[in-house]
């Protein structure tokens, strides 16, 4: 087990699969949010406290346009 470590899975919509996760991983306190290939900035709005995120240019489109 690794200390201070935690990951949570997220399911999230993609065009061309069902099985689509994205990932957000908690490590000595900082909030890492893998978004993967996703369609929207749907669940990365809900996500709080994220310190860092990887996330494709359309995840960003789509938060400016919803914000």
């Amino acid at each position: 087990m690794i200390e201070d470590f935690k990951i949570e899975s997220f399911k999230t919509k993609h065009r061309f699969t069902f099985k689509h996760y994205s990932y957000l991983i908690t490590w000595h306190g900082k909030r890492i949010f893998l978004s993967g290939d996703t369609e929207s900035a749907d669940l990365i709005s809900t996500v709080k406290n994220i310190n860092w995120a990887f996330v494709p240019y359309w995840i960003m489109l789509d938060a400016k346009e919803k914000s």
